[in-house]
């Protein structure tokens, strides 16, 4: 045998003998926690409070005049009623006339508070036609769904904290570290007058948080391909938001005359070449660990890939490229959305204009981001202007006691779950508090098929009873563990 084929074939059996041993050794141990479940709220008092807090229209809007406040005033009513002994035991500042914060404060005052947060504002309910039940209802259907908008979006994280809050206060329970509750009013147009200006007090305040807990992750099923056991996502940071308008100005006039590149033309070019010449791949920090973290529960395939991606990380990227949720997570996404050229379909558009939407990667900034734009359109004719800028998020350490509370705490209550970090792609509250809080979770306790969180902003949100018993006990085991563990 010729040397080089010898030599050729012993890299080859070194190779095959590192991925095997490698894909052997790629495994995960389950934590042995105490799965004793601590006293917790009455299930059917959150449920009815949950039913009656989907009928307050709470709905915001970018254009604040537009918003119905007097629905967030009735609401602010219904929960001192609700909750009396929150509103009589606890101090409560009001920030921009709406946003709603809760000191509970704590025995030792050496120790960090914790920030318990949700937003009371909602989205619009679209077309009331398409729900199979009033938007507004609070219906609770035979086949134990509760609907109503808010309903997963996320009143039912503030009636769970809000429960936990009052059962313990009616429990005699005296917390060692101090407590705040934070529910933001304009979450979903951006939250610039709930979370930050809440953020803005805590640290004219001089406050800072051990442990924050927002929307985010949940428990769910089918979110990635091949694992069969549920996903406990936490999401440990999230990416930016940019909106940019592409803009073109030529010359108008009839359309029997056209010229030979008009503006709207010009501009889907520009689209078109953004969507073909999509941002690089890119496995950041938290990708990799979700994947460590999954990768033992996959199929063979799977973990020999993920066992190497020393190796395999390009088939890997390519594997996940173009495949939703996946895809979104290992690159900047690019999204037209929006487009305007002339009011008539005779005319030339003397002025045509596109908005692109994209989620920025760890570690690519706006700017870079803009940057690339320019690169690949490649065309001076087109004006590009930022609309909406949020950077991404920093990441929070998962290495902590922190995370390790919360870990512990869904596997209590969702106990066949696999937990592990994850990159939220939409944006939440959470974002505002960074720099005065390290130790940033988002979490829904809810365990749903991938299917149902397209309901979310859709027609016909609800949650199961189901998942409102589990938010209860969530919160609840959570209240305690943070203060007898944290």
């Amino acid at each position: 045998m010729h040397p080089a084929v010898l030599t050729c074939l012993i890299a080859l059996g070194l190779l095959m003998l590192v991925i095997t041993i490698k894909t052997l050794l790629f495994k995960r141990q389950i934590p042995v926690i105490d799965k004793t479940i601590t006293a917790y709220p009455k299930v059917n008092d959150a449920v009815k409070h949950l039913r009656e807090i989907i009928g307050f229209k709470t709905v915001s809007n970018a254009d604040s005049a537009k918003t119905n406040w007097q629905e967030f005033l009735n609401l602010h009513k219904w929960l001192q009623e609700t909750y009396p002994a929150t509103h009589s035991r606890l101090e409560k500042i009001i920030i921009s006339d709406y946003t709603l914060i809760y000191h509970w404060k704590g025995s030792d005052p050496t120790r960090k508070p914790v920030l318990y947060t949700a937003h009371q504002d909602v989205v619009p309910v679209g077309d009331i036609e398409k729900w199979i039940h009033n938007p507004y209802s609070g219906d609770i259907s035979e086949d134990g769904f509760l609907w109503g908008r808010g309903s997963l979006d996320i009143k039912i994280q503030m009636i769970a904290i809000l429960e936990t809050i009052e059962f313990q206060l009616l429990q005699g329970y005296s917390p060692q570290r101090g407590i705040y509750l934070c529910f933001g009013h304009d979450e979903e147009v951006g939250g610039k007058l709930g979370a930050a200006k809440a953020a803005e007090y805590f640290r004219n305040q001089g406050v800072s948080f051990s442990f924050l807990i927002d929307e985010g992750g949940a428990v769910t099923n089918n979110m990635i391909s091949g694992l069969k056991k549920p996903f406990a996502a936490i999401g440990v940071g999230e990416k930016g938001y940019l909106d940019v308008e592409l803009s073109c100005t030529q010359k108008g006039g009839h359309s029997s005359m056209p010229p030979a590149e008009t503006a709207l033309g010009l501009i889907a070019r520009a689209i078109a070449k953004l969507e073909k010449t999509q941002f690089p791949l890119k496995l950041t920090k938290v990708p990799r660990e979700m994947f460590k973290n999954l990768g033992p529960f996959m199929p063979l395939h799977y973990r020999i890939i993920l066992a190497n991606l020393w190796f395999f990380k390009p088939l890997f990227l390519l594997l996940m490229a173009g495949n939703g949720a996946p895809n979104a997570m290992i690159r900047t996404t690019t999204a037209p959305t929006m487009a305007s050229g002339s009011q008539a379909p005779n005319v030339l558009a003397a002025r045509a204009a596109a908005t692109i939407n994209l989620r920025l990667l760890t570690g690519t900034s706006s700017n870079q981001a803009i940057a690339r734009i320019r690169r690949v359109i490649r065309d001076k004719r087109i004006e590009l202007k930022t609309l909406l800028v949020n950077e991404p998020s920093e990441i929070s350490p998962m290495d902590t006691v922190q995370y390790r509370i919360l870990s512990e705490t869904i596997l209590q209550v969702f106990p066949d779950s696999v937990v592990s970090p994850y990159l939220m792609l939409g944006g939440t509250d959470a974002i505002k508090y960074q720099d005065i809080c390290e130790n940033i979770f988002r979490f829904c306790p809810m365990h749903v098929h991938s299917s149902e969180l397209d309901r979310i902003h859709s027609y016909n949100e609800r949650i199961s009873l189901k998942n409102i018993e589990n938010a209860v006990i969530f919160f609840s085991q959570l209240f305690v563990n943070i203060d007898n563990k944290l």
